[in-house]
This record gives C-alpha cells, structure tokens and sequence, in this order.
C-alpha cells in the first residue's frame, strides 16, 4: 500500500500545528493462485487484486519538547476497499541531534 498526500496547514499555533489532508491510495498485490471450492487441480485460477483510491482527512502535530513532536491523524480511504484510519506517532528531531554529536558546527 502507498498513500501519496497532502497537507495543508489550517492554524499554525506556537506549540500545536492543524492540518487537512488529501491525496491518492495505491494497493498493489502479488498473483497469487486459487483453488476452487472443489479442489480440483484443473480448476486453479490465476488472482490479481490492485486498487487505486483517494484518501481525505485532518491531523494533529503537538510540540512536547523542542526535539519531539506529537503527531495524531485521521483520514478515510475511498476505494474498492474503503477503509478509516488512525494513527499516532512520535516525530524526533534528526538535526538537532546530530548537532549535539558535532558541537563545532
């Protein structure tokens, strides 16, 4: 599965950020075979499943710490399989880090 999305940002806060998100859902699957309810070898098919879908929703980024952010979103995919989804992560600033690694620079 790969989601290709948007953001856009609604209200830019000092610690809390808002955003609305659209993009495009693709689903790629392997070919796989499928034995008939009978089980007979003759009747094995030959099974190929892809979608292509659109994904809206909205989320969150919430600054803990000037090196971790929150993140929280929501979004629901419009497709053969439609489906919603939340997810939660925790985002860690990679440059801040690698400055504390080299204080020179």
């Amino acid at each position: 599965m790969l989601d290709l999305n948007g953001h856009y940002v609604f209200n830019s806060l000092d610690r809390i950020e808002f955003y609305g998100l659209a993009g495009i859902d693709i689903l790629l699957s392997f070919k796989r075979d499928v034995s008939s309810i009978t089980g007979a070898p003759d009747e094995v098919f030959k099974e190929k499943d892809n979608g292509f879908g659109l994904n809206l929703g909205a989320g969150s980024y919430i600054m803990l710490t000037d090196q971790i952010d929150l993140s929280v979103e929501a979004k629901y995919l419009l497709s053969k399989y439609s489906q919603f989804m939340v997810s939660a992560g925790v985002l860690i600033n990679l440059q801040w880090l690698s400055r504390h690694e080299n204080p020179e620079f």
